[in-house]
């Protein structure tokens, strides 16, 4: 729990971090760290295809396949330390911010799942309840606790559980995408001090079938959300639109211009309104009409599509950058296997985020 490890902050953990292990609907990316006496460094990463969706919102359709995939991909890899992390899709997880009493942080526990249980109309034990204890506020005068609590189905976890045991990994932590993104960007932002006067900073991960949307203060996770739409629905638009197929449409988007080509930007144009309609929303929770974005950072893969990001910046009337991943490494080019593109270190932000947690406080 974030509550834990305050007192580590600064300190990397052991010689090897856990595995941070992404899986999508299409590909496993995974992200192990080493420690040494000069730095940090990418010790084992990788991005592997599968059959796709045998994930389908963040639940596993054929356990059995997918652990043999794992299985094979940590042989070859050689991992030798085999703790894991993983994330869930977030249209699988409750995610709710809740403000509790001051109280001392062995009670927080019990106190978060009453107050999950009396809100959702549902039996705590049906679920596993993790939190992160953001801050101390102050809300109609009284200080309180600000919570963000995650909910995640049993039956979910068990199935993970399953697969990656079976594949000879031990899990240790589940969580959201939007939390693993949270905590990579944090050490970017130590490295690159990074909008300083811009408090309020807009995250976007262009996946696969869906994106994800984080909203950050300072740093700091304030809002997520999970938006149905990926690079996979730019792809079979654009093959149905030009009758093509799907792996032509492809290989035209991220090869070329893909503003060229019939259908591309009206499924952008719907990205880009899922984008304000959420920032939106978050502007009406908060009741603060004063609330001025100035930046959208984009990673994932869809992050490559040429021209992706300054139209979703136009469209927002926002700044873009793209983020750079892992800038906090000592050496990006001293790894330990073969040399990965810019390109595709923007895929494996959220397993990076993953191999962090517990191993580096940020």
């Amino acid at each position: 729990m974030a509550i834990a490890m305050v007192a580590m902050k600064g300190f990397w953990g052991t010689s090897f971090s856990p595995l941070g292990l992404d899986m999508g609907t299409s590909h496993i990316k995974l992200v192990q760290f080493k420690r040494d006496r000069i730095g940090v460094d990418l010790y084992r990463y990788g991005i592997y295809s599968y059959p796709a969706e045998n994930i389908n919102k963040g639940r596993i359709r054929d356990g059995e396949e997918l652990a043999g995939h794992l299985k094979k991909i940590v042989g070859e890899l050689g991992i030798k330390k085999r703790d894991v992390n993983i994330s869930v899709n977030s249209q699988s997880v409750i995610l709710r911010v809740l403000n509790l009493p001051i109280m001392p942080a062995k009670e927080i526990s019990a106190a978060l799942k009453w107050e999950m249980e009396r809100q959702l109309s549902i039996p705590a034990e049906e679920f596993i309840i993790d939190y992160i204890f953001d801050r101390e506020k102050i809300v109609n005068g009284e200080q309180v606790l600000e919570i963000l609590s995650v909910a995640i189905p049993r039956e979910v976890v068990a199935n993970y559980i399953e697969v990656v045991s079976t594949a000879g990994l031990n899990l240790v932590k589940v969580e959201i995408e939007a939390l693993s993104l949270n905590r990579l960007f944090r050490l970017y932002k130590e490295r690159m001090q990074f909008c300083q006067d811009d408090p309020l900073l807009v995250l976007v991960d262009i996946g696969g079938e869906y994106s994800n949307l984080l909203v950050m203060e300072g740093g700091a996770y304030v809002f997520s959300r999970t938006l149905g739409v990926g690079i996979n629905q730019f792809c079979r638009h654009v093959a149905e639109i030009n009758q093509i197929e799907h792996s032509k449409a492809s290989s035209l988007i991220f090869g070329g211009d893909p503003f060229m080509l019939a259908g591309f930007q009206s499924i952008a144009t719907e990205l880009a309104e899922l984008i304000r309609r959420s920032l939106e929303y978050f502007v009406q929770r908060i009741q603060d009409n004063e609330v001025d974005f100035k930046s959208i950072m984009l990673c994932g893969g869809g992050a490559n599509v040429k021209g992706l990001d300054l139209f979703l910046a136009e469209s927002l009337t926002l700044e873009s950058q793209l983020l750079s991943p892992f800038t906090f490494l000592e050496s990006q080019d001293n790894m330990e296997n073969n040399y990965i593109p810019a390109k595709e270190l923007n895929r494996l932000c959220a397993a990076g985020g993953l191999a962090l947690r517990g191993w580096k406080e940020v």
